[in-house]
């Protein structure tokens, strides 16, 4: 159980998370200010949340019948978690695109990315660990 959950935390959720950082870290390099707050809020946090909340999904659907209410909760909040993250970036990035300067608040959209990473990050640990229950 222990092996598939930090299997999942470094090669799903770290991995995914190199794309954001060296953006940050590039627009740091270059003297911008707010450089990580930049790369998040711009949305793309909210599409590695759809991913991470998608892939340990498919690890819950695949496993056996063993805590079946658990199982219903945290797969039920990663979905929630998914459809939300999906359909706010899909909002953030519209209005990003459209040059809309000043509709948009950025630090609505950082805080709002921050705590559905959080909280998809609790569910989706549920998730891998619950896949991997026998008993």
């Amino acid at each position: 159980m222990e092996e598939k959950l930090i299997v999942w935390i470094f090669f799903s959720v770290g991995i995914a998370l190199v794309p954001l950082v060296f953006a940050g870290l590039r627009l740091q390099t270059k003297k911008t200010p707010n450089a990580f707050s930049i790369v998040i809020a711009r949305g793309e946090l909210l599409l590695l949340i759809a991913a991470l909340c998608g892939s340990s999904i498919g690890e819950l659907i695949g496993s056996n019948e063993t805590h079946k209410i658990l199982k219903l909760i945290s797969g039920g909040s990663s979905i929630i978690i998914l459809l939300f993250s999906s359909l706010y970036f899909s909002f953030v990035s519209e209005n990003k695109t459209i040059n809309t300067e000043g509709e948009i608040e950025d630090g609505v959209v950082i805080h709002t990315s921050l705590i559905l990473f959080c909280l998809a990050f609790v569910s989706c640990c549920s998730c891998i660990i619950l896949s991997q229950v026998k008993i």
